[in-house]
């Protein structure tokens, strides 16, 4: 019975797996034929080596898939885990290395491992939480071990190169007076060295460079981070002193941060944990037995939790920033997307863009005054005459509506169009205002002015509205300095030199002067 409720646990986690596994399955990697039926290695580090030995062995041997074996059943997590790593790796060895091809494979194993070690975990502890057969549990531990164990982003290879040079040795001060000797020179040795070469970890062939460089892997560290460090200062090792001006530094800025970035705060973990209370203790050992924080210790929870998993609240970039720039830049082109595709569904005409609706809106309906206006000019049969529309009637606006409605159809066909409209129109403003200043020197603008400009504030809000969520190309000025981020301080700076004192130092007390010779005879 215990066998058979094991059974029924691992089919269900597998039959949980297969739907997410084949939506992101691109390449087809479960219905390709490439797992021999009687192939199994229980060493999770020498799958595809042994699977590469084993064809060799034997050339006619029957083959099947990982959806062939899926109707059979799997017997642990194991088995699944076998399969996945064979036919990627089987796949990833057809493709040149950073290939589409190869990325999408390379993707899909890791998607794939990552994901069954997630659910494995999460099964087990939600087990242990309900006491269930030793039994259960083992298996479950020993196909997470060796799992996680064999499992690895990355092959960790790097290119290196060890540059050779030659630097002249610093003459000593004897040589100066001595014979003339050849000069000393000193090889130096300097190790280069590349990124990582994007190599799938389940990759068989070796990788080779040409000389004289040579590979090398990268060995991560195990120095674990404190988890209670709540600054960035916990980042950068304390320096006791800056070193001075003369001194050759040996790295570049080894050990050196701003000092504003010590008061950033680094994002914290959110622990998420019950708290239960130990029945109460008379005892004269402790002073407050009734106190709740005595008594209370921690539970082990295996509830999940949809909230956030760090606390970014005081960092540099909000969370309302992020998702504005989310909102603006490709959220209002998925939903101009959606419509259209909803339109098309319909089979009916697509509305206008909202560059022509826009257009009319604004150039119509911008000002409540100018649309009541014309429509009382334009409505002939109408003969009465309503004093409202009388004394809020300006022509200078009526103007400017007449030109945007003769120049309509060149606006609606891109925001360039109404880019270059404004730009034309700034010039004018501006050659108007130059000659009104050099005329009379009047203060208040004139008609022609007052058109142009609310004809130019028309089209910007035009603009401002059509261009919202899409890329407009416009040329912004990189000469221009734009402030992103204010900090208060100073950098740190080079030690103050001390002022050498210009005035002459008089004669030491010890040496005597010149002086007179006395009782001598000439």
């Amino acid at each position: 019975m215990k066998q058979e409720d094991q059974e029924t646990r691992f089919k269900t986690l597998i039959d949980d797996l297969v739907p997410v596994l084949s939506h992101a399955d691109k390449q087809g990697l479960l219905q390709k034929e490439v797992i021999p039926k009687n192939f199994f290695e229980k060493n999770p580090n020498q799958i595809i080596q042994a699977h590469q030995e084993y064809i060799e062995s034997q050339p006619t041997h029957e083959k099947t898939s990982v959806t062939q074996k899926l109707k059979k059943g799997y017997h642990n997590v194991y088995e699944f885990y076998h399969d996945i790593k064979l036919v990627a790796g089987n796949e990833i060895a057809q493709h040149d290395v950073g290939s589409d091809e190869y990325v999408q494979t390379d993707f899909f194993y890791k998607f794939a491992t990552e994901i069954l070690l997630r659910e494995v975990g999460t099964i087990g502890l939600r087990l242990q939480a309900h006491e269930i057969e030793e039994d259960t549990l083992g298996i479950l531990r020993d196909d997470f071990d060796k799992i996680s164990n064999s499992y690895t982003v990355s092959n960790g290879e790097i290119i290196t190169y060890l540059h050779k040079y030659e630097e002249p040795v610093a003459p000593a001060f004897h040589g100066v007076y001595g014979s003339q000797q050849p000069v000393q020179t000193k090889t130096i040795t300097q190790p280069l060295f590349t990124s990582l070469i994007g190599k799938s970890s389940i990759d068989p062939r070796n990788s080779v460079v040409p000389d004289p460089y040579q590979l090398a892997k990268v060995v991560g560290s195990s120095k674990a981070l404190a988890g209670n460090s709540s600054t960035f200062r916990f980042f950068s090792k304390a320096t006791s002193r800056i070193p001075p001006l003369s001194q050759a530094p040996a790295q570049v800025l080894d050990s050196f941060f701003h000092p504003n970035w010590y008061t950033i705060e680094a994002p914290k973990w959110l622990i998420y944990k019950e708290r239960t209370l130990k029945p109460p203790v008379d005892s004269t050992l402790v002073k407050n037995v009734e106190s709740d924080d005595l008594r209370a210790y921690e539970k082990k929870c295996v509830t999940m939790s949809f909230a956030p998993t760090s606390d970014s609240r005081n960092s540099v970039l909000s969370e309302e920033l992020k998702t504005s720039v989310w909102l603006n830049h490709i959220g209002l082109k998925k939903v101009e997307e959606i419509r259209r595709s909803y339109y098309e569904k319909q089979s009916s005409p697509i509305p206008v863009a909202n560059e022509v609706a826009t257009s009319e809106k604004v150039a119509e309906g911008n000002d409540k005054t100018e649309l009541i206006s014309v429509d009382n000019l334009s409505d002939a049969d109408s003969n009465v005459i309503k004093l409202e529309n009388l004394a809020s009637f300006n022509p200078e606006a009526y103007l400017s509506f007449q030109e945007l409605k003769k120049e309509k159809s060149d606006l609606v066909k891109s925001p360039r169009e109404v880019q270059k409209a404004i730009s034309i129109h700034l010039l004018q403003l501006n050659k108007l205002r130059q000659q009104r200043f050099l005329q009379s020197g009047s203060i208040e603008p004139s008609s022609a002015e007052l058109v142009v400009y609310k004809k130019i504030i028309k089209l910007m809000t035009l603009l401002a509205e059509t261009a919202q969520g899409q890329q407009v190309s416009l040329a912004l000025s990189k000469k221009l300095p734009v402030l992103l981020n204010e900090y208060h301080g100073v950098l740190p700076g080079p030690l103050p030199q001390k002022n050498i004192s210009s005035t002459k130092a008089g004669r030491l007390s010890g040496i005597r002067g010149p002086y007179k010779k006395r009782g001598r005879f000439a």
